[in-house]
């Protein structure tokens, strides 16, 4: 059995961050107990735990530890690891894929924040010694010979804050949502087609990412063989999540056919 302490911090109770990091190390097998916990006694003061997280083996361990880390479950301190960008526009083997959280990196003894930090690209170290800077980098930008960040080991990121229920956004936070008669719209849309059909004009199809990450690209190939699509335009998240899922069955890391967050899914 393998086992190991992570510490998570921050409005871990209210954000649901705990809940969601106890839930995913007993879905990926493992277990846990709670050698620590301070609750914050205010709205603004952080809550702090520590974790033993254990396994029946050490790569089941890194499994958990990985995911885990993405809620911002951080594993004890150690300096990070980094290899050289092998070609303009190539990341290394094994690249620290970021998220849009707020990240940091453990260099040299002190924690270093990542500046520009978005998903779904790596964290580049430029300068040296004390004038080193953490930056997020996107693929089109990393020159031969960058030095990036890979592995997990001395990257820790930050949950989430506390919604605010007065927030004009706090709506997007729900999975309560309004329901509109979407069958007459789509009604509309067919009978739109068969007409212009009917005139001899041509129809054009504007598509997002949502039709491959809901399932339902092969229901617009059929469409599309069948003759009622003419032209396709789409931005480049369609093409990116075809391909996803053509290479790993997943969209934005979620298994299409059983609908679970595949493991690492989200460096797919």
């Amino acid at each position: 059995m393998a086992s190991e302490t992570v510490h998570l911090e921050g409005h871990i109770i209210d954000s649901l961050t705990l809940s969601k990091v106890l839930d995913l190390v007993l879905q990926l097998g493992g277990n846990y107990e709670i050698t620590r916990f301070v609750i914050g006694p205010t709205r603004t003061d952080q809550s702090h735990a520590d974790i033993c997280i254990s396994a029946p083996s050490e790569g089941l361990l890194d499994e958990i530890l990985h995911q885990i880390g993405q809620h911002g479950a951080s594993r004890p301190t150690a300096e990070i690891n980094t290899e050289s960008a092998p070609a303009d526009g190539v990341f290394p083997d094994g690249f620290y894929a970021t998220t849009n959280l707020d990240t940091e990196v453990y260099l040299k003894g002190a924690w270093l924040t990542v500046a520009d930090i978005e998903m779904d690209c790596a964290i580049l170290l430029e300068g040296a010694d004390r004038d080193t800077r953490a930056v997020c980098v996107p693929i089109i930008r990393v020159q031969r010979g960058d030095r990036i960040v890979v592995g997990d080991i001395g990257v820790r990121v930050r949950p989430v804050a506390r919604r605010d229920p007065d927030s004009i956004f706090s709506f997007m936070g729900s999975e309560v949502s309004t329901e509109r008669p979407k069958e007459l719209i789509v009604e509309a849309v067919v009978q739109g087609m068969i007409s212009a059909r009917a005139e001899g004009r041509r129809t054009l199809f504007v598509g997002g990412p949502a039709i491959v990450h809901t399932g339902a690209g092969r229901c617009l190939e059929a469409i599309i063989r069948a003759g009622w699509i003419d032209v396709l335009f789409a931005g480049n998240a369609l093409a990116t999540h075809d391909i996803e899922n053509s290479l790993y069955g997943t969209s934005l890391g979620v298994e299409l056919r059983t609908g679970i967050a595949a493991a690492h899914g989200h460096e797919h």
